[in-house]
């Protein structure tokens, strides 16, 4: 049978993982989608290929995209981001509850370390 601080350990990998996984995919996607589209897709409207949607870039400004260009990039920006936002905050409340990290700042003296010190000097 494995202990908890295995069965923990385990746990804090995979999340650790995911997040990471999470953080790539998102940071990918959302570089390629700025500066392909930005790079190739018109500037103004294209009716006869469907390229009628605006779309802001920073590294491009306004370029025109068909739907499923535009749901493409909604994607990564509207429901990739946010996921990721909210896998980091969750990995951190369950790390914080789970004592993955250690939350005490370094270089303290603890309180019964510094107990010791002080009836020594008495």
């Amino acid at each position: 049978m494995t202990s908890v601080k295995g069965q923990n350990k385990f746990a804090r990998t995979v999340f650790m993982c995911l997040v990471v996984a999470l953080g790539l995919s998102t940071l990918i996607s959302g570089l390629y989608i700025e500066f392909h589209y930005s790079a190739v897709m018109p500037h103004s409207p294209q009716p006869e290929t469907g390229r009628i949607y605006p779309k802001w870039f920073k590294s491009g400004g306004t370029v025109y995209v068909n739907r499923q260009e535009g749901d493409r990039s909604d994607f990564v920006e509207y429901r990739l981001m946010p996921a990721f936002g909210l896998t980091m905050l969750l990995g951190f409340g369950i790390g914080v509850r789970l004592g993955w990290w250690d939350i005490a700042p370094k270089g303290r003296i603890a309180n019964s370390d510094a107990q010791v010190l002080i009836n020594a000097v008495r």
